[in-house]
């Protein structure tokens, strides 16, 4: 009976593919998207019931069967509310629902390309078929499967909406006109970059938010990203700050019919608020940037900045000691520390629509960690000074086995007692904690540093070893190889990066969000541009696949705008937030979290995903760090235990020598958007933009300028976590 329904399955799938190979048929017959941006509700509706079938022949199949119910929840609930033809806002969210199924599409077909040719070829070297047959077996599967028919209807809608929206398949992050050869980069490779002769633009095929711009040198002039982005990621904002046109296109037949034939020619790449152009290069225009580039490099080298010009001045601590927020000075504690005592302040102030909160926080100082390191036997001291010393003028391919043996040994250190016991008495019992960096080399006026260092969250205020942990993982991004490359750019010498550790009581999120009180694209200072996230704010920091609701919000008038709506396929939370996901010490989750976060399925952990750095190649996932907290000690995966303070690292390096990073287990959870007030109503996109504009203006004229802001709202209460200046 089993093998009955295995074959009427089968046959049920093969009959889909007919079906929905006529509609598409039928449809280009017809005019393809064009047809549609003229018509009437009811002609959309075929082709979403197409999308429908497939994504439940998807679902039943066994392939991410909760990512496909959400979506099919979400397309069911925009086409009863229909206008899309004559509702930019109705086919933006529609177009938001699409791209995630592009992106569900898109895995399937390269999981079957690297599932079934090695499968092909074995199998049909052993039957003695034509290599022509095994070479073309998987794509001929593919094209075969339901899942190519779904991709078709997709990209045409896709068109559609694009359209009746006014939407570009391009997005520009950040503005500018360069001239290079277009490079095709599976990654950002700074060691690929620096051997370039001539000046690039990247077409960079996948990104984890780890990619320093800066440490990449001054060939790479621009860069394509294909795949979508969130504007305000650290990656966006570093891209921002060293003024390198950025561009994302996830559109797969624009991008092989129009910039595939560009790769390895001259091109030129202008980002504009409004539109991105690709064009193969003029001899003129080559010529002009190889001019401009020869004057840049010259007038670089006159007005060459002195090392450790950009480094912030420190006052180191001598002995162990606490800062309590308000006590946070730049010199002690890092300017993220000391802007967080001064949010503190202004937060006491404000009132009305300006009122926020903040988070209860305190902070280890500077010095603390030489203190540390004083405690280590006279040979791990050496070895620190030694390797500190070979820090400064190592080669690419050196500093990867220097950066991770500066790691090893500083994520070693252990904090010390008296500075713990008073840690532990600043926060409620019970709490959970995140330990963040605040170094003097980040959060200052042209040296964001966004995303450089580590953040480590979900730590128990009850658990000792762990807390020690994790301020030496934070104190060990210091030396991660990109840390080091980019202090190298900005010419700061590697002895004067200093970094203190900002300990903060964890929020537990319904939504995160991303703030720049000015538009990022510099066309109008009046606006904010707000993006928002459900669960942690790592979904709109790191390169996380996807978009999020992106607002536009007017601090003068009030008026909000909806730019883009959100599709992350999940959402992340602290796995004590979720019903029996509870890890170590409970604590109290927001009541609201749970119908918020709405999701399908369960949940699923995230061993070592939010804030580890220890990510697989671009092409490939997040692998997990090796290691997860079990009790007061690090458990590793081969269950050894490696204890902070017995001079055991706990700590997994990847071969870039980035840090694993130790962290607590999240919880990702399948997000449908069809039961988000973001998504459904006008009328809370218009309270909620209205309400963070309102922040954006007092912290604008508190802080003297444009803020790089991070914020969170817990419940009904709005908290601001941190700000920067704005790049």
């Amino acid at each position: 009976m089993r093998q009955r329904w295995r074959l009427a399955e089968i046959r049920a799938e093969d009959y889909a593919f007919v079906l929905l190979s006529r509609l598409v048929n039928a449809l280009e017959e017809k005019g393809g998207h064009t047809a549609l941006l003229s018509a009437h509700d009811l002609a959309w509706a075929p082709c979403l019931g197409g999308l429908i079938l497939g994504l439940r022949h998807l679902g039943l199949g066994g392939w991410a069967p909760a990512e496909a119910t959400a979506i099919e929840a979400e397309i069911t609930a925009w086409q009863k509310e229909g206008g899309f033809a004559n509702n930019k806002e109705n086919a933006l969210r529609l177009k938001a629902s699409l791209e995630r199924l592009q992106r569900l599409t898109e895995v399937y077909s390269e999981l079957l390309l690297e599932l079934l040719p090695p499968k092909a070829q074995a199998l049909g070297n052993a039957l003695g078929v034509a290599l022509h047959a095994i070479q073309t077996f998987t794509e001929a599967d593919i094209r075969a499967n339901v899942v190519f028919q779904v991709s078709k209807l997709t990209t045409l809608l896709l068109r559609a909406v694009r359209a009746a929206a006014g939407c570009s398949s391009w997005d520009p992050l950040v503005a500018g006109t360069v001239v290079g050869k277009l490079v095709d980069m599976q990654q950002l490779d700074p060691a690929k970059i620096a051997e370039f002769k001539e000046p690039a633009v990247v077409l960079l095929r996948s990104a984890t938010g780890d990619e320093e711009i800066a440490g990449s040198g001054p060939m790479l002039k621009g860069v394509i990203l294909t795949q979508d982005l969130p504007h305000l990621s650290h990656l966006g904002v570093r891209a921002r700050q060293e003024r390198v046109p950025f561009a994302t296109l996830d559109d797969s037949t624009l991008l092989h019919s129009t910039v595939k034939p560009l790769v390895g020619k001259q091109v030129a790449l202008t980002v504009s608020p409004d539109d991105v152009t690709l064009t193969a290069a003029t001899e003129a225009q080559a010529a002009q940037a190889a001019t401009a580039d020869a004057a840049a490099s010259g007038s670089s080298a006159k007005t060459q900045m002195p090392a450790s010009g950009n480094a912030g001045s420190i006052s180191k601590v001598s002995s162990p000691r606490l800062l309590a927020l308000l006590d946070c000075m730049p010199s002690l504690a890092g300017a993220k520390a000391s802007a967080c005592a001064k949010l503190e302040q202004v937060s006491l102030e404000a009132k009305g629509p300006e009122a926020f909160q903040t988070p209860r926080g305190c902070c280890v100082p500077f010095g603390v960690m030489d203190v540390a390191i004083k405690a280590l036997p006279r040979q791990q001291q050496d070895r620190y000074k030694q390797l500190m010393e070979v820090s400064e003028t190592a080669g690419l391919h050196e500093l990867t086995g220097v950066a991770a043996d500066l790691q090893e040994l500083v994520s070693g250190l252990r904090l010390p007692d008296q500075v713990l016991s008073n840690l532990q008495s600043t926060f409620p019992p019970g709490s959970l904690l995140i330990c963040r960096s605040s170094a003097n080399v980040e959060d200052l006026a042209g040296l964001s540093g966004a995303g450089l260092y580590d953040s480590v969250p979900n730590v128990p205020i009850d658990r000792p070893d762990d807390i020690s942990a994790a301020v030496a993982a934070v104190w060990a991004s210091l030396y991660t190889r990109r840390a080091i490359l980019s202090r190298r750019a900005a010419r700061v010498k590697q002895s004067d990066a200093c970094m203190a550790v900002l300990v903060q009581e964890l929020l537990t999120p319904t939504y995160s969000f991303v703030l720049h009180t000015a538009s990022p694209m510099g066309n109008d200072p009046s606006t904010a541009e707000v993006e928002i996230a459900a669960g942690l704010g790592e979904t709109l920091a790191s390169g996380k696949r996807g978009s999020a609701w992106r607002l536009a919000v007017n601090k003068s008038t009030g008026s909000v705008k909806t730019l883009a709506f959100a599709n992350f396929s999940e959402a992340l939370l602290p796995a004590t937030s979720v019903p029996g996901m509870s890890a170590g010490q409970p604590v109290a989750a927001v009541t609201a979290t749970g119908s918020m976060l709405a999701g399908v399925g369960p949940a699923s952990n995230r061993t070592g995903g939010l804030y580890s750095k220890a990510l697989a190649g671009a092409s490939g996932p997040a692998r997990s760090s090796g290691y997860s907290w079990s009790g007061s000690s690090l458990s590793s995966h081969d269950g050894s235990s490696t204890n902070g303070g017995n001079g055991g690292n706990g700590k997994s390096v990847d071969e870039d020598g980035v840090s694993g990073g130790r962290v607590y287990d999240c919880v990702g959870r399948v997000m449908d958007y069809s039961r988000h007030e973001l998504s459904k109503s006008a009328d809370a996109r218009l309270a909620l933009g209205r309400r963070i504009g309102a922040v954006a203006g007092v912290l604008e004229r508190q802080f003297g300028g444009a803020q790089d802001v991070e914020g969170c709202l817990v419940g009904d209460l709005l908290y601001i976590v941190q700000t920067r200046p704005q790049p």
